[in-house]
């Protein structure tokens, strides 16, 4: 076993894929951080972290500070938490997709300060959804940065970097794993001989960058019902449409609103079909507000009947 000392701080299973590797090559978590427990679904059942199940079934000690209540991005108690971590004498703090600001007292407090694995091509596409945004703005190539941790989210030196390309049929999740698996190769790659002191000043980024994209609201996945219409007789309707449902899956999904009988319903879009020969978007799968999926002929039908009242 690798003798150095890792705080992994992450949340959702895209964080696994870095903290499973750093495990399966031999280096100590001396603990995880995680968000807590947060409520989900419909029976607003508390519901732990992916990382905090990993931590849990492989024996790693977790901390769960909670966020602030004026800024999720800040820690509610920081000072706690550096206390929690100073227990654990960690060599290094490494961060995957975790969307609290790393208080720069804890990582000038810890040897070899901290890495982020970002999911971009940094200064670009710089905040809490990366992924999604480029898919939806059409993007043809994205990759993974390696990052220090500094005052202000996504503007650490950069230590690494690799290109990857947007496939035509990439989705935030699958597009997001591959990222992940390659910033956890570079990372292990980099590790044995990484050191801050070592980082040329070139890989300093430009703090003037504006390519921030925010992280996603339920509304981003709205699109008009026009627009749909649209999609079915315009290709590049249809092209745009196809990258939004791709972008925007699993969450928060594409949707609109449609009337039966004059009442305002919502639509989810759940499956769709862009024709490799037409270049034109049919759906597969919806479901009505209400109402449970339905495909095939059924969703044909509903689907005729809504255009007709259009």
């Amino acid at each position: 076993m690798n003798l150095m000392k890792i705080a992994f701080f992450g949340t959702p299973k895209y964080s696994l894929i870095i903290l499973d590797k750093l495990i399966k090559s031999g280096y100590k978590i001396c603990c995880c951080v995680t968000k807590p427990a947060a409520k989900i679904g419909r029976d607003q059942v508390f519901i732990p972290t992916p990382v905090f199940e990993f931590a849990q079934k492989n024996h790693i000690p977790v901390i769960t500070p909670p966020s602030s209540q004026t800024n999720y991005l800040e820690f509610a108690q920081p000072e706690d938490l550096k206390k929690e971590l100073e227990n654990f004498h960690p060599d290094i703090l490494i961060t995957a997709d975790y969307t609290q600001k790393i208080p720069q007292n804890i990582v000038k407090n810890t040897p070899l300060s901290g890495i982020n694995v970002h999911p971009s091509l940094l200064p670009q596409y710089r905040g809490p959804a990366p992924v999604p945004w480029a898919i939806y703005n059409g993007e043809t190539a994205t990759g993974v940065s390696l990052i220090t941790l500094a005052q202000k989210f996504d503007q650490g030196e950069i230590i690494t970097q690799q290109k990857e390309k947007i496939l035509a049929t990439d989705t935030t999740e699958v597009l997001l794993t591959r990222l992940f698996e390659i910033g956890a190769e570079l990372l292990i790659k980099i590790l044995p001989t990484y050191s801050p002191k070592n980082i040329p000043e070139s890989r300093i980024q430009n703090p003037e960058s504006t390519s921030y994209y925010p992280r996603l609201t339920r509304n981003d996945g709205y699109e008009p019902w026009k627009n749909i219409l649209n999609a079915f007789k315009i290709k590049a309707e249809a092209i745009r449409i196809d990258r939004k449902f791709r972008a925007f899956t699993p969450w928060p999904g594409l949707w609109t609103k449609v009337k039966i009988n004059n009442i305002e319903k919502r639509l989810k879009i759940l499956e769709i079909d862009l024709s490799l020969v037409s270049g034109l978007l049919s759906l597969q799968q919806i479901q009505l507000e209400g109402k449970q999926p339905i495909s095939g002929k059924d969703c044909q039908s509903l689907l005729q009947n809504l255009i007709n009242q259009s």
